[in-house]
């Protein structure tokens, strides 16, 4: 009997962890992609996110806005990037330290939907953006991000350094191409392809792998 009873509750401790979502996932595990804003409700204006999830529940992101003018109003475009961090409510909380201005992500299904933090506030990049592909179009911005997110002893960078950051990438579109120039004349150098997949610290005219993803994840 206590063999049966022990078999019991093995069983049941089985069936409880496959019931619970694996700790390192979230519902971003599955973002990656563009998103179109949703243009419903009279809004004109037009805007795009990428997003690429990385690891420890971090989420890469480029979200542009572009404003309708109107007859007294000029248009204006608005864009941010950088990373947001995912938290116990699955909520993607992204803080601009230069204007102090919180964003909130919140994804349901394959709709991604951007707020300011406070009740009242009100952000142009705020609205819905619906999922419209698989793939994100990389940048000189998301990679200058994403680099900053990697450990030091990869990139090479200084924690103490302050750098230039410049974009040298061709018209090929090949590769995103980034230059590191610091205060102290030292010179870093960084290609990725567009998808972002793979990125490479230049040495001479050797690149030298810091980041490479296995398998992107699927849209579902």
């Amino acid at each position: 009997m206590k063999k049966i009873a022990m078999l019991c509750c093995l069983v049941w401790a089985y069936l409880l962890v496959r019931a619970l979502p694996a700790a390192a996932e979230t519902v971003w595990s599955d973002s990656l992609g563009s998103y179109a804003k949703n243009s419903g409700e009279g809004d004109s204006d037009r805007g795009l996110l990428m997003l690429k999830p990385l690891d420890e529940g971090c989420v890469l992101f480029d979200l542009s806005v572009s404003e309708a003018g109107t007859d007294n109003k000029p248009g204006q475009h608005h864009r941010v990037a950088g990373i947001f961090f995912v938290d116990e409510e699955q909520r993607g909380v992204w803080e601009n330290k230069e204007t102090g201005e919180t964003l909130i992500f919140s994804k349901y299904r394959q709709r991604v939907t951007v707020r300011g933090a406070e009740p009242l506030s009100i952000s142009p990049l705020a609205g819905k953006y619906d999922f419209c592909s698989g793939t994100i179009n990389g940048n000189a911005l998301m990679l200058e991000k994403f680099i900053g997110y990697l450990p030091l002893f990869k990139t090479g960078l200084s924690a103490r350094g302050r750098y230039q950051v410049r974009d040298v990438s061709d018209n090929a579109g090949e590769y995103c191409k980034l230059v590191f120039i610091g205060d102290d004349g030292q010179v870093k150098a960084f290609l990725a392809t567009p998808a972002l997949n793979q990125i490479l610290r230049v040495e001479g005219d050797k690149g030298i792998i810091i980041y490479q993803e296995n398998s992107e994840q699927p849209q579902t």
